[in-house]
């Protein structure tokens, strides 16, 4: 009776084990699929792979079919997305200014300034996007000067490279999440002038 119990018990830790491991190369892989779609977005080129892959983890697919509305001008900051798969266009002022394709961003200064979305994004084809939530982002921003750091030198090069006034160099201890929602307000304000 001893030895069947035994068995029984082993044979359910050998489950155990395997599911697990199995699990965790699924969600590995995940994350890991999403780097190549998070690679492009221009507030994530200075981040390293294991930083790209802190984001990848909050990334979840989400799927919009023809004409749905992925996002609304004027609609507060809820997350950033990009483009996986599909194509949506973009609307302001009621009038269609671009199409975005897969592996392009949108929303991303909105992520960290918190400010209204500037246009309409329907999808124009089935679409999934990849959508990193700000709250999660922020608070993995929270826990991460490296990463806060990171963001910041980027945004400071995008500034200056779309004709925004020179932005002093990342602060000397470390930097906060106040510095950058206002240098991503201001890469909004140089765009919208």
């Amino acid at each position: 009776m001893l030895a069947l119990s035994t068995g029984v018990w082993i044979a359910t830790a050998s489950i155990v084990v395997i599911v697990l491991v199995a699990a965790w190369f699924t969600y590995r892989a995940t994350y890991n699929e999403h780097l190549p779609a998070l690679r492009p977005v221009p507030l994530f080129h200075g981040l390293s792979d294991k930083e790209l892959r802190k984001v990848a983890r909050l990334a979840r697919p989400v799927s919009f079919e023809p004409g749905a509305k992925i996002l609304a001008e004027g609609d507060d900051a809820t997350a950033l997305f990009v483009v996986h798969r599909g194509r949506a266009k973009v609307i302001s002022d009621g009038t269609e200014r671009s199409t975005i394709e897969p592996d392009e961003p949108f929303g991303e200064l909105s992520l960290l300034d918190g400010g209204p979305r500037t246009a309409t994004v329907v999808a124009e084809t089935p679409v999934t996007v990849l959508e990193i939530p700000s709250g999660t982002f922020l608070t993995l921003l929270d826990g991460d000067a490296v990463l806060r750091r990171r963001i910041y030198v980027e945004l400071a090069r995008r500034l200056q490279h779309e004709g925004g006034p020179r932005y002093p160099d990342a602060p000397a201890g470390a930097v906060g999440r106040d510095e950058l929602a206002d240098i991503a307000g201001r890469l909004r304000a140089t765009r919208s002038a």
